[in-house]
């Protein structure tokens, strides 16, 4: 019995290492001995050569000698499942030791295109020698709900399971989406009608990146503007030959521009505006170099005309 459990020790520490490093613990293949088979069994390999206990049960399962090696995919999910529940418990310990919390929920799509909604807990924690805010990552929640009022059950839900009262709640931080931050049918409306006591807190980064956009969509002269970056940046992405071509003048790659972050339009411009002679040099030497097909010298005419003063003049403006 001590065997395993020391055999076990090493396994839980292996895949720990890994997760604490954010190692992705399989390979192509999950035999251990062979190449390519993931960090978690190249470790156990590397282990045993320094631990005869390891060692041996290494030999054994190669050998075959032995049905029971606990190496499989299965045992790793379920000991990374038991790990990451007993983290989560010693959080919620915290939390309730500290009464009064905070909560943060987000929702996105996973890879898989199912809506996977974050759950994030914001509390102080005191010990006999420090006070501490902490602001712990709980759990994923796998949402199939859309509106204010199902998404604020399913929240109340899961707090419960927690064995968290919503009643404890100070504050509550949501996207300024409509069915999330909403003054009436929204979640943050209906944990109020819960508890007054739960004041919400609008995301600012969400609100700033909300002002940035429709601060460059004011005008058509502004929707043009971030239309003919994107445009450039389009015609060079679109072609490997054309991309190569601009690497090899500029020094700071292009980027596209993008709605979902701010930052994006700067990151867009900035490139643009410091070489913006070098891209007029690409597009002219686009045009006339033999052999490029009539839809490309078409296009970078096209862009050479629309690079013009006014362009200029913004180009300036926003940097």
């Amino acid at each position: 019995m001590k065997k395993w459990r020391d055999i076990l020790k090493v396994i839980v520490d292996a895949i720990l290492f890994c997760a604490k490093n954010n190692l992705a613990l399989r390979g192509s293949t999950e035999v251990i001995g062979e190449q390519n088979n993931g960090i978690f069994l190249n470790l156990i390999e590397l282990i045993s050569h320094y631990y005869p206990l390891v060692a041996e049960h290494v030999a054994s399962v190669k050998a075959k000698k032995t049905t029971t090696s606990y190496f499989s995919p299965r045992i790793q999910n379920e000991l990374i499942e038991l790990l990451g529940q007993k983290v989560r418990n010693e959080i919620l310990s915290n939390v309730r030791e500290a009464k009064y919390y905070s909560v943060l929920f987000d929702c996105t799509p996973d890879a898989s295109h199912k809506e996977q909604m974050t759950q994030i807990i914001t509390y102080v924690h005191i010990t006999e020698e420090t006070c501490t805010i902490e602001e712990s990552f709980v759990n994923f929640i796998k949402s199939h709900e859309k509106t204010g009022k199902s998404l604020a059950a399913e929240i109340t839900e899961k707090l419960e399971k927690d064995g968290l009262s919503i009643s404890d709640c100070r504050g509550q931080g949501y996207d300024n989406g409509a069915n999330m931050s909403g003054k009436y049918n929204g979640v943050q409306a209906q944990i109020h009608s819960l508890n007054e006591f739960a004041r919400f807190v609008l995301c600012a980064a969400h609100t700033l990146n909300l002002v940035g956009v429709y601060a460059a969509e004011v005008s058509p002269l502004m929707i043009t503007f971030f239309g003919k970056v994107q445009a450039i940046f389009n015609f060079f992405s679109s072609s490997t030959l054309r991309w190569e071509k601009l690497m090899k003048t500029l020094t700071i790659s292009l980027k596209g521009n993008s709605d979902t972050r701010w930052s994006a339009k700067k990151e867009a411009i900035t490139p643009l505006h410091r070489q913006i002679k070098e891209v007029l040099q690409v597009l002219e030497s686009i045009i006339h170099t033999p052999k490029t097909n009539a839809v490309s010298v078409c296009s970078a005419k096209e862009l050479i005309i629309q690079i013009d003063f006014s362009f200029l003049c913004l180009l300036n403006f926003w940097c």
